[in-house]
């Protein structure tokens, strides 16, 4: 990215620095390349993070500390006389039994802390947020996304732009064609009701926020994530889908979920062929996109039937064949085995288990009815 910056300017550069007679045309030109350096580091190089500490248990005195730990370190290593180095050295030791014990100390009050803080009402989301964490979490910074090849936002204003160029695309009418100008048309009509308010504009509007920059943007295609009508609005649309081919879908929210059976290999893949043409020309009718590079396809076959590739498509796109999948948090593979998903679950029940124990010693922990509350839940 840096050196993308500079050879953009490369050739003026250079024919700046041989045109240089007078000695200001020579000091027009170092400001010129000075300039041209700093652009270039500032849209390339990440911003310097913050010194200071996101933990719970960091103080200001722990970091004086810290500081009066290493000059002493420092102190004593640099000296080469052998009795004053064995003196600075007896100091050092000292200053650095007393950081530790305090970092120790002040680690402690921490989790104690926040184990003190749990109740009823919020158990679950401190456990699961600190509990089977060992370290708690920071904060995230972003400094740039990329935009295109080896260009990249330089500001909160252009990273939001950005985002909501990607994630609310502008849908004018004219794009529609007959019957989604209609379905257009009969929405914005005025209706009656006695339970509800009247609809506007801002219940689809969409905030982004980025550090102080807040920018907004109507919402001219989709459905807010998150909303109350959401669900409710994605299962109208998806429903004249699922119905064209209910035979073979299984599916739960977003995720669709493809079976096709039968007792030859190509007929298989002439009929999942045909669905995935179905699926995108769809899609296409109601500006809707189906990520081909998240689609994965797996055959389930026996022992005597000869391996051979599928090759589908969706939308002029490869699928990539895989031999297990993970769908609603299930691992299956392609020999109806379980090992991965039994491995997958006892992992993560190992976790919850370490997480468990750490919010429940034997010295000190959460309250008894917490602990008698998260014993019922998990039977």
């Amino acid at each position: 990215m840096f050196y993308y910056q500079c050879s953009q300017a490369e050739n003026a550069i250079l024919d700046s620095l041989n045109n240089c007679i007078q000695p200001d045309s020579l000091e027009l030109c170092v400001q010129d390349v000075q300039e041209l350096i700093t652009t270039a580091a500032e849209k390339s190089i990440p911003l310097k993070k913050s010194g200071y500490h996101k933990v719970l248990w960091w103080s200001v005195e722990l970091f004086c500390m810290r500081k009066q730990l290493n000059a002493a370190r420092r102190r004593y290593q640099r000296k080469k006389n052998s009795v004053l180095k064995e003196f600075y050295r007896e100091i050092y030791f000292q200053i650095r039994i007393k950081y530790k014990f305090k970092l120790h100390e002040s680690k402690m009050n921490s989790w104690k802390s926040f184990l003190a803080d749990i109740t009823v009402h919020n158990v679950w989301k401190k456990f699961y947020t600190y509990g089977m964490k060992t370290n708690f979490t920071k904060s995230l910074e972003i400094s740039g996304i990329e935009v295109s090849s080896s260009n990249f936002t330089s500001s909160f204003e252009d990273t939001i732009d950005a985002v909501m160029r990607k994630s609310f695309p502008c849908d004018p009418i004219s794009h529609d064609n007959f019957q989604l100008r209609v379905l257009s048309s009969d929405a914005e009509l005025v209706y009656e009701s006695d339970d509800d308010v009247p609809f506007s504009r801002t219940e689809i509007d969409s905030d982004l926020t980025l550090g102080n920059v807040t920018k907004n943007r109507a919402l001219e295609k989709g459905c807010p994530q998150g909303s109350v009508m959401g669900p409710f609005l994605w299962n109208l649309i998806m429903n004249d889908l699922l119905c064209n081919i209910s035979k073979f879908q299984n599916s739960f929210s977003t995720d669709v979920l493809l079976i096709v059976q039968s007792k030859h290999f190509q007929d298989v893949c002439t009929l999942s062929q045909n669905i995935l043409n179905k699926i995108f020309d769809w899609s296409e009718l109601y500006k809707l996109e189906f990520n081909p590079l998240k689609t994965k396809v797996m055959k389930i076959y026996k022992k005597s039937i000869v391996d051979q590739r599928i090759n589908l498509k969706l939308g002029g796109v490869i699928i990539e064949e895989v031999l297990k999948i993970k769908y609603l948090g299930i691992i299956v593979d392609n020999k109806m085995q379980w090992e991965e998903y039994i491995s997958y679950v006892s992992s993560k029940s190992e976790k919850i288990l370490l997480g468990l124990l750490r919010i429940s010693s034997n010295t000190f922990g959460v309250k008894t009815e917490i602990l008698q509350l998260i014993y019922i839940s998990r039977e």
